[in-house]
């Protein structure tokens, strides 16, 4: 939106003003973690954080996999990705960018196999 307003200069302050606020909210709870993490109350305050986000995680999922392809090769794909990082916690980042291309080029073959 700034790029189609004012260009370059529009483009800096529109991302600019996407980050900043975020990254104050951020260093701010940094702080208070910081000062309240003595206290019991707090983790069990992180505990439901916890689970709402492992609840939206799996909202988000489920509507994103009524979406897919409901075939062997988009079920085993996932598969892969919830037992190496949900069983054998490994590192999301590497696997999902082992996982994301792998994917890409099977439906890319399957997509080329159907014409």
């Amino acid at each position: 939106m700034g790029m189609k307003a004012r260009g370059g200069l529009g483009a800096v302050v529109a991302v600019t003003a996407m980050i900043i606020p975020a990254f104050c909210i951020i260093m701010l709870m940094g702080y208070a973690y910081r000062q309240l993490s003595g206290l019991p109350i707090t983790h069990f305050i992180l505990g439901g954080v916890a689970a709402v986000g492992i609840g939206a995680t799996l909202a988000v999922g489920a509507k994103v996999t009524s979406k897919l392809p409901r075939d062997v090769v988009t079920f085993l794909i996932g598969l892969a990705v919830f037992v190496a990082v949900g069983i054998f916690r490994w590192p999301m980042l590497p696997v999902v960018a082992i996982a994301v291309p792998l994917s890409i080029g099977l439906a890319w073959f399957k997509a080329r196999e159907a014409k």
